[in-house]
């Protein structure tokens, strides 16, 4: 609307832009993008999750009691965890940078309290409960070479995912942040349970489960000051 004061139109006066108008000039320099393919960026992180997992057990190689332990409940049940979780908190990474799709904060808990009640079950479960179990304490100082063992294997994984991530420009970045490192770490421990024959529910708790929540915490740490660092250096 125009004021009382305002001179009328004439024939050669041009009236203010439009909406329509400023709309235009904005995108009149941008070039459409690629929609991202959820399946295409959840297989490229899987392609380098599986080809780092197969060198690493080949290179280093399997527990020696492999073909035993394949057959029971117990072992195939921590497996499939383990492979499940990783999954999962990939895709719930990548749907992370995908408007519509993102991950409730519920499901985001769940997948994180993962590897607590994994711990918490092997030792509650376990048939060979005692007196003299070793400490927690022991056990972890016992488990460094398991916990390195899953740091060292998440590390590739880990950056392929902060790149990726870093492509999307999630909304919620350290929720995507922290599902990207937790899979990478439920990975890494993927393949420290390949690799260890150790059968004390103690050690497997300190030395295979719990490590994955408190090195997914420093990798999503790490990935999300990359991230701003990032955002600083490119001045955005």
């Amino acid at each position: 609307m125009s004021r009382r004061d305002d001179p009328p139109l004439g024939r050669g006066a041009t009236s203010d832009p439009t909406s329509s108008d400023l709309i235009a000039r904005v995108v009149a320099d941008l070039t459409p993008v690629k929609p991202v393919s959820f399946g295409r960026s959840l297989a490229s992180c899987w392609l380098v999750s599986a080809s780092t997992a197969l060198v690493t057990v080949c290179w280093l190689g399997a527990r020696s009691d492999l073909a035993a332990r394949a057959t029971e409940a117990g072992f195939i049940a921590s497996m499939l965890a383990l492979g499940l979780g990783a999954v999962l908190s990939a895709a719930a990474a990548i749907r992370g940078g995908i408007p519509g799709r993102e991950v409730r904060f519920g499901s985001t808990l769940a997948l994180l309290s993962l590897p607590l009640a994994l711990a918490a079950g092997v030792v509650v479960l376990s048939p060979t409960r005692s007196a003299g179990w070793p400490t927690w304490l022991e056990s972890v100082g016992g488990g460094w070479p398991c916990i390195a063992t899953t740091a060292g294997v998440a590390i590739l994984p880990w950056l392929a995912a902060v790149y990726l991530l870093n492509r999307l420009h999630c909304l919620r970045e350290v929720r995507s942040a922290a599902l990207a490192a937790l899979a990478a770490c439920f990975l890494g421990a993927f393949v420290s349970h390949l690799r260890c024959a150790a059968a004390d529910a103690h050690h497997v708790a300190a030395a295979h489960y719990l490590p994955v929540l408190a090195l997914a915490g420093v990798g999503c740490a790490l990935a999300v000051l990359a991230s701003r660092r990032r955002r600083t250096l490119l001045g955005g």
